[in-house]
């Protein structure tokens, strides 16, 4: 459309995170997508998407002390050891800061987000948690936080962020996340023929979302 201004994926995700958000409270159904994972009988997949999955955990980090031999003048001698005492301070430093607790990469393959559980075929082997095993989760602008009732809390980094976190928070804890569109955003999507619902439909006693199949990982 002439004179109205474009937008990009993040603006897109967002734009979709709020109709999916309001399908949900409008009460549709849960649609299942086509896919090559051999499910149960029963179990349905509701997005597929390239994911690195990190931990937030330290790590074993070890270092080499660093000593200097000194015969003969004592003053040579002195100064030797402080330049071997500030090294073995400074590898010191390093090794806490690399060991220190934060996000680290642990996995990466392709994601499944079914209504049991979340899946991941991934680069170092298969990873599942059911959604009954989580107990909290958040967005960050690096990817959605997730807090298993054992082990340290995980990170998804995936795009299609927004959309990815409204589908989680509804398959692990059925519930709708609101989601805020800005005002200049509700304007363009307006004048390019997307009008948003406004004030977001009240979540009925029992809501389901029904998105159409996904494209290239996108829930939608």
């Amino acid at each position: 459309m002439v004179g109205v201004p474009r937008w990009g994926q993040d603006d897109e995700d967002l734009l979709r995170a709020y109709e999916m958000a309001v399908a949900i409270r409008s009460g549709q159904q849960l649609n299942a997508i086509p896919t090559t994972w051999p499910t149960p009988p029963g179990e349905t997949v509701h997005s597929e998407v390239q994911c690195t999955l990190q931990q937030f955990i330290g790590a074993n980090v070890s270092y080499n002390r660093g000593g200097f031999l000194a015969l003969g003048n004592p003053l040579f001698t002195a100064a030797t050891l402080g330049a071997s005492l500030l090294y073995n301070a400074s590898q010191r430093r390093n090794a806490e800061r690399q060991a220190a607790v934060q996000w680290r990469a642990a996995n990466h393959g392709l994601a499944y987000f079914s209504n049991r559980r979340l899946a991941l075929q991934g680069q170092t082997g298969w990873f599942e948690i059911p959604w009954s095993e989580l107990r909290n989760a958040a967005i960050d602008p690096a990817g959605i936080i997730v807090w298993p009732s054992s082990g340290p809390p995980l990170r998804l980094v995936l795009p299609w962020l927004a959309c990815h976190y409204v589908l989680l928070r509804y398959l692990a804890f059925n519930d709708s996340t609101p989601v805020e569109i800005p005002d200049d955003l509700a304007r363009r999507a307006a004048a390019a023929g997307r009008p948003l619902p406004s004030p977001m439909p009240v979540l009925p006693a029992s809501s389901q979302w029904a998105p159409p199949d996904p494209t290239q990982g996108r829930p939608h």
